[in-house]
């Protein structure tokens, strides 16, 4: 069984975006989007205009100094050696519905890949709250470039 973190979020954010399960290399360095060819940073830095932080501390801050929160729609899930989202099975879902309900300012919930997109529109369709399906930051989605991704998650997040 893989497990996924505690969120990266504070009473002042407004939007939340959801992952579907860190990979491996996330879960090892308890680091969210930790791989290298994860773009998920890349893409944050460059909507916002922020330098890339140098520590993974300095990472979370720059998000929640921005109102942005970060977890994930998969509680637990069984993924044999692999990261691929495809590898996800018997998905257990975070409790979503308790950590909106902690915090209130969260408007927007942003999904991070199309496994994120199905798994929150599978176990979380009832909320009423705006979920939008943003391109995957993963190395394993290379058919679209950078410079389109980043626009697209720039139109979400702003």
């Amino acid at each position: 069984m893989k497990y996924s973190m505690p969120p990266v979020i504070n009473d002042n954010c407004k939007i939340l975006i959801l992952g579907s399960l860190p990979g491996e290399k996330s879960l090892q360095l308890q680091e969210y989007y930790a791989h290298p060819q994860n773009q998920f940073w890349r893409i944050i830095c460059s909507i916002l205009n922020e330098p890339m932080p140098n520590s993974y501390d300095s990472k979370k801050q720059l998000l929640l100094s921005h109102n942005i929160s970060l977890w994930d729609v998969v509680h637990s899930a069984q993924r044999e050696n692999s990261s691929l989202d495809s590898q996800i099975k018997n998905a257990i879902p975070n409790d979503l519905e308790s950590l909106l309900s902690e915090h209130k300012n969260i408007q927007r919930i942003l999904l991070n890949g199309g496994k994120s997109n199905s798994l929150f529109r599978k176990h979380f369709k009832h909320l009423d709250i705006e979920a939008v399906s943003v391109p995957s930051t993963s190395p394993a989605y290379a058919s679209m470039c950078i410079e389109e991704k980043i626009n697209l998650w720039k139109n979400a997040i702003l």
